[in-house]
């Protein structure tokens, strides 16, 4: 399923929280692909968080493919990815590190 023309909402609560139609959809033994690419850093970080203190959401993810949006990127000296920033390059390492850890198979791209 994807989400078009559909703010994704970085709410826990909220119906366009992408992670509870996962929740609801999907079991253990589904296959799960996520691409995050929402081009929101505030939204993406706000889902980023929660997936990395939801265990169980965690164990429903085999895949993910998340575009962080990240200062000190090495594209931002070549004039790519200007804007705010949440967090820098160094942090986007750990929570890839983290994700990998909790068993979900985490790919970036800058």
């Amino acid at each position: 399923t994807s989400y078009f023309v559909i703010p994704a909402s970085g709410e826990p609560k909220k119906c366009h929280n992408p992670w509870n139609f996962i929740k609801a959809v999907c079991k253990p033994g589904d296959f799960v692909v996520v691409k995050l690419d929402i081009d929101t850093p505030v939204v993406e970080t706000a889902l980023i968080e929660q997936l990395l203190e939801d265990k169980s959401l965690a164990t429903l993810i085999d895949d993910f493919y998340f575009e962080d949006h990240v200062s000190k990127s090495p594209m931002e000296y070549h004039g790519w990815g200007s804007g705010p920033k949440d967090h820098d390059l160094a942090r986007s390492i750990q929570i890839f590190a983290q994700l990998r850890e909790m068993g979900i198979r985490a790919h970036s791209w800058v």
